[in-house]
């Protein structure tokens, strides 16, 4: 279906523009457009998939939309401003972007000729109690009306809740604060989410794409779990059970429970083993099969999922690889220190920097990005905040390549951790003085 075509994805330097760029390589289209406002995140896909065409611009923007879609035969519309709470502050903004940019990519889409349009919602646009949840629901609507008109483009929309991992998630959230020694900030331990991976967003996504005749909304089943019990799965695979967590509050704009399908849309929809298709009112009523009265697919009343093999597993297929944690055997400071030459103050004038080496055993190999990115959590916890960070990059191990064995060395500048060396800089064990706040493991990238 997708071979010698070509396809623009909106928003597509985000978590899933990410994701289903690299099932669509597989698909041999002819060409990927990538249309975002991002310059910086266009570059770094763009080294990650140099053979994509990049385009700046904004969805507000008809006449850039018009350019993009020039040719498209399918659309995958992601760009939006999906954070809650900036939405909260700045609603109208949501509206320029989630409404209006939204009905100016289905304008462009029907001038261009394009064949399919899949629009990606979010489950906060059941039932919304935010602006973001709100701006939502309206460009739903604006998408699958397309279709109440004489139209070649089939319009539909994919609703799911949250993605994990994907920017923005909790879940790098818990990540970074446990490399960071700060507690998990938990908003209500009984808040309950739906999650899914970034490949089963993709695979509804292609799903919707396949089945869609036009107005529907397609949902992907999934599970769900208190925020509580993300919690305990982070601190768990941590190695850390006890490891504290702050209590916040509900935030401006949250619900305790999010809704995918609500009960008076189970009253037109179709159910697959894997998916809920939501019909619109005015079509498809043959293929309606109701739901019992009142009932609705929610994040409280689906299967749950508890802290254990389960929920770790989704951790694993939202990392892409296994979740791992990188437990430091020994860490020693050496005794002499290591004169480096720096560039000349002035004209005449030499100017040096004492440094120590700190080396560290790990249990396997890392990548040289996990290990400078473990280096600069070791500095920040020595000696405080970014802006103190004494590491001198590039890190340079012993044999000098990206995939590095057993032990790892790098040079410290020496007022990072004089404070913390006694007796003149004797070389110290792991644990000793300001080390010891460092914990035992840290999650690896």
């Amino acid at each position: 279906m997708l071979k010698g075509s070509t396809i623009l994805i909106t928003g597509g330097t985000g978590s899933f523009g990410s994701r289903v760029a690299r099932h669509l390589m597989e698909k041999e289209p002819k060409e990927i457009r990538i249309l975002s406002r991002d310059e910086k995140k266009q570059w770094d896909m763009q080294r990650q998939f140099p053979d994509f065409e990049y385009l700046l611009g904004d969805v507000r923007d008809a006449t850039r939309l018009a350019v993009a879609m020039e040719g498209v035969d399918y659309v995958f519309h992601a760009a939006a401003l999906k954070q809650v709470g900036s939405c909260e502050k700045d609603p109208f903004e949501a509206v320029q972007t989630n409404i209006m940019g939204s009905y100016q990519a289905c304008l462009a889409a029907r001038r261009a000729g394009v064949k399919t349009f899949v629009a990606l919602s979010t489950d906060k646009a059941v039932k919304p109690v935010n602006a973001m949840g709100t701006s939502k629901a309206m460009m739903e609507k604006m998408v699958c009306s397309q279709n109440q008109k004489n139209c070649q483009t089939v319009f539909c929309c994919v609703r799911y809740g949250n993605v994990m991992g994907s920017r923005g998630s909790v879940i790098p959230l818990f990540l970074d604060q446990l490399e960071q020694g700060q507690p998990l900030t938990v908003t209500v331990p009984e808040m309950t989410r739906f999650l899914l991976t970034l490949d089963q967003s993709v695979e509804l996504v292609f799903h919707a794409m396949t089945q869609a005749r036009g107005g529907e909304i397609f949902v992907r089943k999934a599970p769900a779990c208190t925020i509580q019990a993300l919690a305990d799965t982070i601190r768990q695979r941590a190695g850390q059970p006890d490891y504290p967590i702050k209590i916040t509050g509900i935030r401006r704009g949250e619900k305790l429970h999010e809704v995918l399908v609500n009960e008076y849309e189970m009253q037109r929809v179709s159910e697959q083993e894997e998916f809920y298709t939501i019909y619109p009112d005015d079509r498809f009523q043959g293929e309606w099969t109701p739901q019992p009265l009142g009932s609705e697919f929610a994040s409280h009343n689906t299967r749950q999922l508890l802290p254990g093999p389960e929920l770790e597993s989704l951790f694993e297929k939202r990392l892409h690889a296994p979740f791992k944690l990188w437990p430091i055997r020994y860490v020693s400071v050496r005794a002499n220190p290591i004169i480096q030459s720096k560039s000349p103050a002035s004209a005449g004038e030499k100017n040096s920097t004492k440094c120590w080496s700190m080396n560290m055993k790990c249990s396997e190999s890392v990548s040289r990005r996990s290990f400078t990115r473990f280096i600069r959590m070791i500095v920040f916890k020595v000696s405080g905040p970014p802006s103190h960070w004494g590491l001198s990059l590039p890190v340079t191990t012993p044999d000098n390549c990206c995939q590095v064995q057993s032990w790892k060395a790098c040079w410290m500048r020496w007022e990072t951790l004089k404070a913390f060396i006694k007796d003149g800089g004797n070389p110290q064990p792991y644990g000793h003085q300001g080390l010891s706040r460092l914990p035992s493991a840290f999650p690896v990238p």
